[in-house]
This record gives C-alpha cells, structure tokens and sequence, in this order.
C-alpha cells in the first residue's frame, strides 16, 4: 500500500495531502473495529457458559418438579 500510494504522490496523481487524511481517517475507524476481534474470541467461551447456566435452570425446574409429586 505504501509502495503504491509512493508511486502515485511522485507521479503527481495524488496529492500527498489526500494520502494524509485518507491515513488519518484510518486510524480511528481501525480503533473502533479492533474490540470486536477479541469479542469474537471471548464469544465462544460465553456459549459454553451460557449452555451450563441453562443446564443447571433445567435441573432446577425438574427438581422442583419433582417434589410437588412426591
């Protein structure tokens, strides 16, 4: 990409200013979407747990369930 946009300033045609704020636009767009990266790898952890916690309201309800015919 900088190899490329290199070529392009020295050509004359793009301004060097535009490669400017087009890399400044970049960096907090790129900010912004970093967290989701990590969320996407903490996702199946929170499945994993979440399939425990229904598992431990089911046997719950079957207890209950289970006494008021006893």
């Amino acid at each position: 990409m900088m190899v490329w946009t290199g070529g392009q300033s020295v050509n004359g045609e793009m301004a060097p200013i535009l490669i400017a704020a087009f890399t400044l636009v970049l960096f907090p767009i790129t900010k912004a979407f970093l967290p989701l990266s990590s969320a996407e790898q903490e996702w199946t952890g929170y499945a994993q747990s979440h399939g425990r916690l229904k598992k431990v309201e089911e046997g719950k309800r079957n207890r209950t369930l289970f006494s008021r015919f006893s």
